[in-house]
């Protein structure tokens, strides 16, 4: 039996190979338009190579069979060492790693709105790049590393209002960049990322956290206007630049009516909104809840059922989450340390509240929070040297919690300014 199944596939090899290339070429070919070889994924168009290497403008389509173009992908431009100017169409959103390494004659790139994410890497070595614009409407809202390092004769850039972090080495050696105005939604900077950048001054809002960086790094740094997101909320006050950042990275909508309303209590539902949001709404994996009070459709819904499955809220109750109550300073630290999963702290120093008794109020829900968040300078006491557990909390102290929480949730990362 071994035999015979043994001369079988060699009979069958042989037939195989008797066969033309083009038999099965057709599986593993990808398709081309116009000099773009391309995949197919559910959101659209990828971009894989283009066969022109001496091309130097170069369009890229808006669409291919009916399907938006949406992203060119690693390498897609490296080695096209004669292209100059690449424009690109309305509803482009991603360059990926490395996608223009290396392309020095590079001068210019269109940019639409909708293109905002760049890879790490993405303009390495671009000698002759001098001006881009980078939006922010990203799922990421990042600067990668080495986006644009090695762009020697890059001048101008512009940054769009939602951009999150800037990553290591994201502007390394770019010798010719003198000016760069950094959002207050930027709430990380890599101590590397401006490396090399020899006469660079930074612009920013005051306090913010491009004012830190530079003043950590010892660069000129230029206090600009306060923007003014809301028309109730200005620049002097304590919660004006972590409502700027909120605004900007999409954590808070404020009201119609432009305003922010910053005295005006907290609900529960807005409170777990907002953390939602500065996790970039990841969509629950189930509808069904134990809570019978949640209003299908509402503004929380997908929210609170996330937090709920990830343990960061229990409810009042076995079956309600009361929505529209107010939420209390003590619940706020609890939802912010189980956010952050629980870190570590130094439980010897006990609590730096006379209303908290460790003895008595070690056993509380709130109180390793509260000890974290303290230590963490999350949240600061009244003068009196209250914690005062069950006052409400107003929004603008929220989104402040929430700033001041940057640091200590972003302890993952080595080196960086928040």
């Amino acid at each position: 039996m071994k035999r015979k199944l043994t001369s079988l596939l060699l009979v069958l090899a042989m037939v195989f190979a008797l066969l033309p290339a083009s038999v099965f070429a057709a599986d593993t070919e990808k398709p081309e338009y116009q000099g773009f070889q391309y995949t197919v994924t559910n959101d659209g168009i990828e971009l894989l190579t283009y066969q022109d290497k001496d091309a130097t403008e170069l369009t890229i389509p808006a669409e291919i069979d009916g399907k938006p173009v949406i992203a060119c992908t690693e390498g897609f431009f490296k080695g096209m060492n004669q292209l100059k100017k690449v424009t690109f169409p309305e509803g482009f959103q991603s360059i990926y790693t490395s996608a223009f390494e290396d392309c020095t004659a590079l001068e210019e790139i269109v940019v639409p709105d909708s293109l905002c994410d760049f890879g790490a890497g993405a303009f390495y070595g671009c000698t002759s790049l001098k001006s881009i614009k980078i939006n922010a409407g990203g799922k990421r809202n990042w600067l990668l590393s080495d986006v644009f390092s090695g762009c020697t004769s890059l001048e101008n850039v512009e940054i769009e209002d939602g951009l999150g972090r800037i990553f290591s080495r994201a502007f390394r050696n770019c010798t010719s960049l003198k000016e760069i105005y950094i959002p207050a939604s930027v709430y990380m900077i890599d101590k590397e990322a401006f490396d090399g950048c020899t006469n660079l001054t930074i612009h920013g809002v005051a306090g913010s956290t491009a004012q830190r960086f530079a003043e950590a790094m010892d660069i000129p740094f230029v206090a600009e206007d306060y923007p003014g997101s809301f028309q109730d909320v200005n620049g002097d006050r304590f919660y004006g630049v972590p409502v700027l950042w909120a605004a900007e990275n999409g954590i808070t909508t404020g009201y119609t009516d432009n305003t922010f309303r910053p005295n005006r209590t907290c609900t529960r539902a807005e409170m777990v909104t907002f953390l939602w949001r500065l996790e970039y709404c990841p969509e629950p994996s189930t509808t069904e809840t134990k809570f019978t009070d949640l209003r299908k459709g509402s503004f929380y819904e997908k929210a609170v059922l996330w937090a709920a499955e990830n343990g960061i809220v229990n409810g009042v109750s076995e079956t309600k989450f009361c929505p529209n109550a107010p939420v209390k300073r003590s619940e706020v630290v609890a939802l912010l340390y189980r956010l952050d999963k629980e870190p570590k702290y130094d439980t010897s120093a006990g609590s730096a509240f006379k209303d908290v008794d460790p003895e008595k109020d070690s056993g509380r829900f709130y109180y390793d929070a509260m000890c974290w968040a303290t230590q963490n300078d999350i949240v600061k006491g009244y003068p009196d040297n209250t914690f005062q557990p069950n006052a409400y909390c107003k929004r603008g102290e929220i989104v402040t919690f929430l700033y001041r929480n940057l640091g200590p949730y972003l302890a993952k990362y080595d080196d960086y300014i928040s």
